[in-house]
């Protein structure tokens, strides 16, 4: 799948709407962060609070017996960690 160049790519490089060449640094950027953005919602839906429990074979009983690392698990220690990254800036 190539790149769409927007109107910051096209007008300063000088390409067309279909070219496939690499995005320019500012064009890089915004992509990432509209990834991390669609990421961090993805993270607010399976972060719940409630604590995993696991059975004697490491399935958490809380969320229907996943293995651990439970996902929600990690949900709940990536919200915190954005939660924190948040306060700090």
């Amino acid at each position: 799948m190539g790149f769409n160049p927007c109107e910051h790519c096209s007008e300063i490089r000088n390409l067309e709407p279909d070219d496939s060449r690499d995005p320019c640094e500012t064009c890089r950027l915004e992509l990432a962060e509209s990834e991390v953005e669609k990421l961090q919602e993805l993270i607010k839906e399976f972060a719940d609070n409630e604590p995993c429990k696991y059975d004697h074979y490491g399935y958490c009983q809380t969320h229907t017996e996943h293995p651990r690392p439970c996902p929600y698990e990690r949900a709940n220690e990536m919200r915190n960690i954005e939660d924190v990254s948040k306060r700090i800036s």
